[in-house]
């Protein structure tokens, strides 16, 4: 979530001054990305007024919309906002959030702006004319329902297996293969054909990564358990849960008994006082060169040894 405070200038002020606040609000929104939930609030000195608006601004309003307030919905309305404290039904005297000197007159001034595609988690929006918050603007909340993003997960694709592309006979296989089929394609194939048949070769030549053991004592079994159980994620739920079971088990009792393969070979090895083996250290050799003397100049210029 980015939240934006801001306050523009009032009515009194020149136009380069509500452009600069303009241009510093559409700088920080280019740094956003389309799907960030962006709520801009803060007194912006416009009134949007009474009347629907192209679901920007909502029935509950206030007051007749000035030419600041324009800015505000045609703003709204390029960068997808809809002013939240105008689309629910309270009470009149929970829309006003700015005061005339004298209570000569009541404005809806300061609004809450939010994203249209975040609209449903928007609770309930006003003003709080009774809160003490030392100010003569009234304070405007929003209760918000977070609601977290889904996560469309892509499908997994098969990599090729380009280790297998650096042998010299499988890239000469891979070769005729594709000559062989071009060559029955005729004269004039369509691309979709010539990209098929390169494909068609390098499934059968290079072939697809295959999944391999990311622990030593992986069997080939429980490698086909867990492809099995993968093909069992979304079509069975209690099998799979089976299967996974098993294969925790199966992992359990093949790293074990490799541990004690290894203990084993550890103890055999210190047996015979092969450390280097029983430890898997290396033979680490050091040079040892010759220490080099300072020299040190002599009456004559000359530099002798200390």
């Amino acid at each position: 979530m980015i939240v934006i405070q801001v306050y523009f200038p009032t009515s009194n002020s020149e136009d380069d001054e509500i452009e600069q606040v303009n241009d510093l609000l559409d700088e920080l929104l280019g740094i956003t990305r389309d799907n960030d939930n962006v709520i801009i609030m803060g007194d912006f000195n416009a009134v949007v007024g009474e009347g629907q608006d192209n679901q920007i601004i909502g029935k509950y309003g206030l007051g007749t919309r000035n030419s600041r307030g324009e800015r505000l919905v045609n703003f709204c309305k390029q960068n997808n906002f809809l002013v939240t404290n105008t689309m629910f039904e309270v009470p009149k005297r929970r829309h006003y959030t700015w005061v005339a000197p004298g209570d000569s007159n009541r404005y809806q001034i300061d609004n809450l702006l939010i994203k249209s595609r975040f609209k449903k988690q928007i609770m309930t929006s006003h003003s709080y004319p009774g809160a003490e918050i030392d100010s003569d603007h009234n304070l405007v909340t929003m209760k918000y329902k977070i609601a977290p993003m889904k996560i469309t997960k892509r499908p997994k694709r098969n990599i090729w297996n380009v280790e297998e592309s650096k042998n010299e006979k499988t890239r000469q296989e891979f070769q005729n293969k594709v000559y062989n089929r071009l060559i029955a394609a005729g004269i004039d194939p369509s691309w979709d054909e010539v990209i098929t048949n390169i494909r068609q070769s390098a499934v059968e030549s290079i072939g697809f990564r295959k999944l391999n053991p990311r622990k030593p004592w992986i069997t080939n079994e429980i490698m086909d358990l867990i492809k099995y159980r993968n093909k069992l994620k979304k079509t069975d739920d209690a099998m799979y849960r089976i299967v996974k079971n098993r294969i925790t088990q199966k992992c359990r009792d093949e790293k074990e008994k490799w541990m004690d393969l290894k203990c084993e070979n550890i103890k055999i090895n210190m047996t015979a006082n092969r450390m280097d083996k029983a430890y898997g250290i290396r033979a680490v050799t050091r040079v040892r060169r010759a220490r080099r003397l300072p020299l040190a100049p002599n009456a004559g210029g000359r530099k002798n040894i200390k």
